[in-house]
């Protein structure tokens, strides 16, 4: 899309205009997609990112009009968490997908939502918000959330798809909040319906959506198996309740499995083995003896016929056990793999936030005078890691003791974001600030020293630790609960790139110094 730069309002029909937002990745393609509904009032669904180039260039394609309402499709952080400075600007509700909750059944935390997302009124199926001469109606499409919505346009039989149906790839269903069952029903409903046009959260937009729905639908189906809720163990009762279960097995992949099993009995013709006949009372003789020449060989053969099929038999038994154990046995480095690309997808991480306040005093002296200011400043650091630097590699599964091991890329600040409303100033004035520009120097150099105090603060060792151990908790918590879920009670171990590493180095005591020493003579 590079006919759409970030930041340039695209007008993709007379309703609807869509601006790219900053935050390209291998999970976002090239961002987020914001479009912006209305000619008059307006609707803006999925304001994306938290990103100040981005709300400047909303700000731009509003151009002063009213918004009626800040629309969610699901609360991921890359989508939802402008919807909070937008709505400070703007003055409109946000409504749409449903907030997170983390007391929901089946414990659905996942490092990649916005936890802090907070709609004014929540949209079911059905639910509309209107302004002048636009309508956007609720479509329940869970899949890739529980809470995952769409919304229709009926004024011009346009979609606004999410990331349900997206126009560049197959969207992620990440358990245990994504569920697979939920997902192909949501397709099956858009199947259903006749809009001409979907206008997706990443990628282009898809003129003939009912072609890319069918092939979707067979793409799932033919790797799921026929009946998605038996691999992924979801409940079919409500398709939208987002209480699926890891997978655990697949029908595709299911061994087919007989009774097998090998024997034969050997016996000799004639149990008195040695002899042709029996003694003769009468004539009180003996028959002749027979040869053991032929007999040997014989047995030999039927037992080691005998033994080849017993060995045969165990190797068959072994594949089977093995085979069925690949199969239904829940993979953990599968569902390592499953929550590591769910929370590359979100590109940052921002688990911890503090607040500091810097107090800073700047002197001016000129023509034998003097004037100093004094500057409160309080300020809000954000700690984020990158994880879409996160690779397989970083990622490492120990069977032997059930532990999974993760690395992280080293915890940022991010920030400071002044409040402005909340900086105090105090100063002596004088002749210097009346006729001369001793005010405005010292203003900035408060500026400057109070930006970097603001940073000090935050770097303070004690803060990144304190950082460090909120990121490591809510990692942990996004590998656990998956692998928890498929009944796998594992170790999850994580630790940042620039954090030194246990020294595993032991001292010999065995020995005295003495005799150490002394051997050396």
């Amino acid at each position: 899309m590079a006919e759409h730069p970030t930041g340039i309002p695209i007008q993709l029909e007379p309703l609807v205009v869509r601006v790219l937002a900053p935050n390209a990745s291998p999970y976002t393609y090239t961002g987020t997609q914001t479009h912006i509904v209305g000619t008059t009032d307006l609707a803006v669904i999925d304001p994306g990112p938290d990103d100040p180039a981005h709300m400047d260039a909303l700000l731009r394609a509003i151009d002063g009009r009213p918004v009626e309402a800040i629309v969610v499709t699901h609360h991921h952080r890359d989508h939802s968490p402008a919807t909070r400075p937008l709505q400070s600007l703007t003055g409109a509700p946000i409504v749409g997908a449903a907030p997170f909750d983390l007391a929901d059944v089946g414990a659905r935390a996942d490092a990649s939502f916005d936890a802090a997302y907070a709609p004014d009124r929540v949209l079911s199926e059905g639910d509309s918000v209107t302004g002048d001469g636009w309508t956007l109606e609720a479509i329940a499409t869970p899949g890739h959330t529980s809470n995952n919505l769409a919304f229709a346009l009926p004024e011009t039989k346009a979609l606004f798809s999410g990331d349900h149906v997206m126009g560049w790839s197959t969207t992620i269903v990440s358990p245990p909040d994504g569920n697979m069952t939920a997902y192909m029903a949501s397709l099956e409903k858009l199947m259903g319906r006749d809009d001409r046009i979907y206008y997706p959260g990443h990628g282009e937009a898809i003129d003939k959506p009912q072609r890319l729905v069918r092939g979707m639908l067979g793409h799932r189906k033919q790797r799921e198996g026929p009946d998605p809720s038996l691999a992924w163990q979801g409940r079919v009762g409500d398709p939208g309740d987002g209480r699926a279960h890891v997978c655990r097995s697949r029908p595709a992949a299911r061994a087919r499995c007989g009774t097998i099993g090998a024997g034969a009995s050997v016996r000799p013709a004639n149990p008195r083995t040695g002899y042709r006949g029996r003694r003769d009372m009468a004539n009180d003789s003996v028959t002749e003896p027979v040869r053991k020449s032929g007999v040997a060989p014989f047995l030999a053969k039927a037992v080691g016929i005998v033994l080849i099929l017993v060995l045969a038999g165990l190797l068959v038994l072994w594949g089977v056990q093995r085979y069925v154990s690949d199969r239904l046995t829940p993979d953990p480095t599968t569902i390592a793999s499953a929550s590591l690309e769910g929370l590359r997808e979100q590109n940052r991480l921002s688990a911890f936030a503090a607040r500091y306040v810097a107090v800073v005093t700047s002197k001016q002296s000129q023509l034998g005078f003097t004037t100093e200011k004094t500057l409160i400043m309080p300020g809000m650091v954000r700690y984020e890691v990158d994880m879409a630097k996160l690779t397989q590699s970083d990622v490492a599964w120990d069977g032997t003791s059930k532990t999974l091991s993760v690395r992280l890329p080293a915890v940022e600040a991010d920030g400071p974001q002044v409040d402005l409303n909340a900086v105090r100033e105090y100063g002596s004035g004088g002749v210097l600030t009346t006729f001369t520009d001793a005010e405005k120097r010292l203003d900035a150099a408060n500026r400057r020293a109070g930006q970097i105090e603001l940073i000090r603060q935050a770097r303070e060792p004690a803060m990144i630790k304190l950082a460090r151990d909120a990121t490591r908790r809510a990692v942990e918590r996004s590998f656990a609960m998956p692998l928890r879920a498929a009944g796998i009670d594992a170790t999850v171990a994580v630790r940042f790139a620039d954090e030194p590493t246990a020294n595993t180095e032991r001292w010999d005591t065995s020995r005295s110094l003495q005799d150490v020493l002394g051997n050396r003579r």
